[in-house]
């Protein structure tokens, strides 16, 4: 690859707005999981696959650690549930309202589905 194309294809990234949204890990032997937001959807599922096919539950979240030890890696799955539009006009803190106010819907649906609520 010439320097000119490497140096489009780095800015054409550095400028591309961030693939934002919510998901889930999920432990599927006792359905508990983390529900979260990130800015990096992509990055943070990449992440989760690579913490899998490496079977490192150092890779994830620290909240997960100890049901990973437990129950094994191989037991959890990743689960986009939103993508959020970001605008290249919002600030950091837009960017940060929306993710918030996306998670607080994800958690209000997902706690109308437990049951006893």
């Amino acid at each position: 690859m010439s320097k000119p194309d490497r140096k489009e294809l780095i800015n054409n990234y550095k400028n591309s707005p961030p693939d934002a949204g919510v998901y889930k890990i999920i432990n599927r032997k006792t359905e508990r999981f983390i529900l979260a937001s990130t800015m990096d959807i992509n990055g943070m599922n990449n992440r989760f696959q690579f913490a899998k096919r490496m079977d490192s539950k150092d890779a994830l979240p620290l909240v997960s650690r100890e049901d990973i030890k437990e129950y094994g890696i191989e037991n959890f799955d990743f689960e986009i549930l939103e993508r959020i539009a970001i605008k290249p006009e919002m600030s950091k803190e837009e960017c940060q309202a929306e993710m918030d106010f996306c998670l607080a819907l994800w958690q209000e649906k997902l706690d109308s589905l437990m049951p006893n609520n």
